[in-house]
């Protein structure tokens, strides 16, 4: 028990209270309201002021411990009371272990108990004096200050807060602040248990980082009113101003039994496309290309307990750039208005733009909907002089994963036009391929059939194509290819190799890439079967023999087979098996020493050796891009 001093000092509190119509009830040093209770109340004269002492009080859910408040300038008149220059602080929690209080927050405090009005006063309180009060934020180290004003009068509550220097941050970083500035006003009011109540929030400066977003402080403001009660808070109304990108108006309802959202709906005005992608959207896609846009967009959702309920997207985009002019778009239109229950089709359209070098025509895509599944029967896409078909398109959403397939086929392009586009040397010929149905599926990415290009007065083929993970960091493709019937005049005259006759086939079994870069594969090439001529030039030769290391180059130099220009041949064959980073070279047949590349025929005949069994396949890369680039030489021994 306290003195008796402290008691009637209590006594005069509770009756001054009790004059104000408060429902009040004292049971012995306690204090007892609706909204809170107080217990082992005191109040003493100190040196250099009065103590006010709260030995607990409980608010809400929430209970403290030895709150001190210390006035500078105490008066106390016919139930007004005036604190000023009061310091407060306050313990830990009752509900966890004893520890630390928290440091002391300067404060003023007027209570009218005739009006019902009750004024506090914050003068620059240090954020790091809240710890005490509320231990959570221990963990998030917050620096700053807080200045402002509560008015309360009777059920209705006005405050105005103001933050300065807000800093904090997580223990994972995933969350952090610094130099935050914003102003909080707002107003409350209490009938039959529920809160009606209105807030206005101004961000004025400083930076935020929300994993994935970095955000910084420009002007933006974000003003709400609804109700809180016991079960459930609601937004009825939210305007969120986003400068140099647009607004966002929105409602919410959470169900505060259980924590989970009810519902959220939200619909922005016509937005600044380019900055709003940028900062809301980029930082969602990771590492993948930089996407921009330039135009405007307008889009509205809704969601509940059960999930995403609709969506409504208006693009209107005047170029849409992807990868720094991997892909552009002109004229870019979308109309998506999907409903999670009921049919609907969304529309793109777009005049036409570029891949890498490739100029693509305009097109239209006719996208049906129904819930969570999609799909168009047919769509064309103008490519040089050519035309890529995607056809049979399909997609749904089934336990959260995505499910889709699609076929197409390439109609026959000018590779002399395509390899002037493409900067590369020029080749001869048309370039078409048919592709068979891809369906993607529980993270992999499956041909069905044979892809099949034709090219080179040949075609190549890949069957059993699959790639796991394809829109990961790290993807890994699987798959067997065959090439037949390739034109070796074609092929070789498009590089600086030198000239061959004839045709050769080739296959690549046990594919395997991680991250598009080769892992292991047996890989063989020889020449077609049939009746052809078969010629092979002087630097055929040296380009081939620097494959197999030093070998029918030198021999040329070294005898009077150097004034010959080309070389008749029977048969060509190589082979490579990828094991560890390492190419196990072969050929046509094992000999002493070395392997056979090139079986002479004809006069003059030329047999082609070669005699390294292993080369590092970095080290086999150079070697060819170093064909390619006219730059081999003949090795002379």
């Amino acid at each position: 028990m306290p003195p008796l001093r402290g008691l009637i000092a209590a006594l005069l509190l509770l009756q001054a209270a009790a004059a104000c119509a408060l429902d009040i009830s004292l049971s012995l040093d306690s204090i007892r309201h609706p909204a809170f209770a107080a217990e082992r109340v005191s109040m003493q004269p100190r040196a250099g002021g009065t103590v006010l002492t709260i030995g607990l009080l409980r608010v809400a859910d929430r209970q403290f411990s030895d709150l001190r408040l210390k006035c500078r300038e105490f008066k106390w008149n016919d139930g007004d009371l005036r604190c000023a220059g009061g310091t407060l602080k306050v313990g830990t929690p009752g509900v966890l272990p004893a520890g630390r209080a928290g440091d002391a927050a300067a404060v003023d405090f007027h209570y009218a108990a005739k009006r019902k009005l009750l004024e506090l006063t914050l003068r620059d309180v240090p954020l790091a004096s809240l710890v005490g009060a509320v231990p959570e934020l221990a963990a998030w180290q917050p620096r700053g200050t807080v200045s402002g004003s509560l008015r309360l009068v009777g059920s209705h509550a006005e405050f105005d807060l103001v933050a300065s220097g807000l800093a904090f941050a997580n223990a994972e970083g995933s969350r952090a602040a610094e130099g935050v500035a914003l102003r909080l006003t707002g107003s409350a009011s209490e009938a039959s248990g529920a809160w009606a109540w209105q807030v206005s929030v101004d961000w004025q400066g400083g930076e935020a980082f929300i994993q994935p977003w970095y955000l910084k402080g420009t002007g933006q403001t974000l003003v709400a009113s609804g109700t809180v009660d016991v079960d459930e808070l609601r937004i009825d109304k939210a305007r969120f101003e986003l400068p140099g990108i647009g607004t966002l108006d929105g409602r919410l309802r959470l169900d505060r039994r259980n924590g989970q959202l009810a519902a959220l709906e939200v619909a922005s005005d016509r937005w600044n496309a380019g900055p709003a992608f940028e900062q809301w959207v980029q930082p969602l896609l990771g590492e993948t290309p930089r996407v921009r846009p330039l135009g405007t967009a307008r889009f509205a959702f809704a969601l509940d307990a059960a999930g995403p309920r609709s969506l409504d997207l208006d693009l209107d985009l005047s170029a849409l750039d992807v990868g720094e002019g991997r892909l552009a778009l002109a004229d870019l239109r979308a109309t998506v208005p999907w409903r999670s229950e009921g049919a609907g089709e969304a529309r793109i359209t777009s005049s036409g733009g570029h891949a890498g070098d490739l100029p693509l025509g305009a097109f239209a895509v006719p996208l049906a909907m129904e819930g969570w599944r999609f799909g168009f029967d047919r769509v064309e896409l103008p490519v040089l002089d050519g035309r890529l078909l995607f056809e049979n398109f399909a997609a749904r959403r089934e336990d959260g994963q995505w499910h889709w397939q699609l076929a197409g086929a390439l109609y026959p392009l000018s590779m002399p036009l395509l390899t002037e586009r493409l900067g590369l040397p020029r080749m001869e010929g048309l370039l078409s391929a048919t592709i068979p149905r891809i369906q993607y599926e529980g993270g992999v990415l499956t041909l069905d059939g044979a892809l099949v290009v034709s090219v080179f007065d040949g075609y190549l083929s890949a069957a059993g194509l699959k790639v796991i993970d394809p829109f990961g960091r790290a993807p890994r493709l699987v798959a067997d290819i065959d090439a037949r019937h390739l034109d070796l005049a074609m092929l070789t005259n498009t590089y600086s190799f030198g000239s061959i006759t004839g045709y050769i086939d080739a296959e690549v079994r046990g594919l395997e890439m991680l991250g598009w870069q080769p892992q292991a594969f047996a890989a063989r090439i020889e020449t077609s079967p049939g009746d052809f001529g078969k010629r092979i030039s002087q630097r055929a030769v040296q380009n081939i023999s620097s494959l197999g290391g030093a070998g029918a180059g030198a021999a040329i130099q070294r005898s009077f087979l150097r004034f010959f220009e080309t070389f008749g041949y029977d048969r060509i064959g190589l082979s490579c098996r990828l094991v560890g980073g390492v190419c196990e070279m072969g050929g046509l047949a094992e000999t002493d020493g070395g392997y056979l590349m090139v079986k002479g025929g004809g006069l003059p005949a030329l047999n082609v050796m070669g005699y390294n069994r292993r080369v590092g396949w970095d080290e086999l890369v150079s070697r060819l891009r170093a064909i390619a680039a006219g730059n081999s030489r003949p090795v002379i021994e």
